[in-house]
This record gives structure tokens, C-alpha cells and sequence, in this order.
């Protein structure tokens, strides 16, 4: 067990833990530690690992870069000092912070073309409406020249007409 490549720390848990069973025959005390050792050493490797890869992923988008970054991140910060972790925790750290720049810029700018696509929406609504108005206003005035013009009595008119006479 102790020269295979292995990367079950559980398997080197339990064979510390029957090694410790023994404790006091001839090394199993030694051959224990080694085990809890190397239990230790296989999961850190285990875990370096998977942050390394998450560290390395190629995502067209920015936020499934960013989920990325931040599993790598808290990855390597649960084992600090283990091969270059601490490094490639500040590495994860500042791309990150470089992401989150880049993720605030252009929801900066979707905000602002959204604020003027909403400007523009109220702009157009306005001059309908004064579009409206206008040729509501021009069908009155028309057909108010209509009416004179032609010499057509209004109603009103009319009905003051027929209480005069």
C-alpha cells in the first residue's frame, strides 16, 4: 500500500487505523504514522489537484469563469503550504479580481443600453401621443372650416335657430 500511486487517502486511514490496532508489534506504530502521512500527503494532492483544474478551465463566459476561479480559490486555501498552493491562491485571487472588473464594466454598460433603450421607448411614446393630438386637432380644425365654409349649421345652432323663430 505505502509504494502504490493511490490517491484514496481513506484507504491509507484504514490501514493506519489496523496498523494502530497492533500497536507495539515490531514497526506497526511507524507504519501507522507513515499511513496517517501519507493519508494527509494523498488528499492535499487530491485537492491541489482538483483546484489546479479548476484554476485551468477554458469557459466562454465570464461567470462560469468566475465559479471556476472561486472553487480553485477555496481549494487551495484549505492546504496552505502544500506545493505551490499559496502561490497559485494568489494567481486565482487576482484573476479574479480581474474578472470581477471586467463583470462590473459591462454590467455597467447593459445598465446604461438599457437606460437609454428606456429613454428612447418614452420618446417615441411622447410623440405618438403629440402625433395624435396634432392630427386630432387638424380634423377639428377641418372640419370646423367645413362647417363654415359650406355654411352647415351645428346642432347648437340649430336648436337656437328653431327657439328664436
Amino acid at each position: 500500500l505505502m509504494k502504490t500511486k493511490a490517491l484514496d487517502p481513506d484507504a491509507f486511514l484504514k490501514a493506519a487505523t489496523l496498523f494502530r490496532s497492533i500497536s507495539g508489534y515490531k514497526d506497526s506504530d511507524i507504519l501507522a504514522k507513515e499511513c496517517e502521512e501519507k493519508a494527509k500527503s494523498v488528499g492535499q494532492e487530491k485537492i491541489y489537484r482538483e483546484a489546479y483544474d479548476a484554476m485551468q478551465q477554458e469557459k466562454i463566459f465570464l461567470v462560469d469563469r468566475m465559479r471556476d476561479l472561486e472553487t480553485a480559490i477555496l481549494k487551495f486555501e484549505t492546504i496552505p503550504g502544500y506545493k505551490d498552493a499559496d502561490e497559485r491562491l494568489l494567481q486565482c485571487k487576482k484573476q479574479y479580481e480581474e474578472f470581477q472588473k471586467e463583470f462590473d464594466e459591462k454590467c455597467r454598460e447593459i445598465e446604461k443600453a438599457e437606460k437609454k433603450q428606456k429613454r428612447r421607448k418614452t420618446f417615441l411614446i411622447i410623440l405618438l401621443v403629440l402625433v395624435v393630438l396634432l392630427l386630432v386637432g387638424i380634423g377639428k380644425y377641418i372640419a370646423d372650416l367645413m362647417q363654415e365654409k359650406m355654411g352647415l349649421i351645428r346642432k347648437e345652432d340649430f336648436a337656437l335657430y328653431m327657439i328664436l323663430n
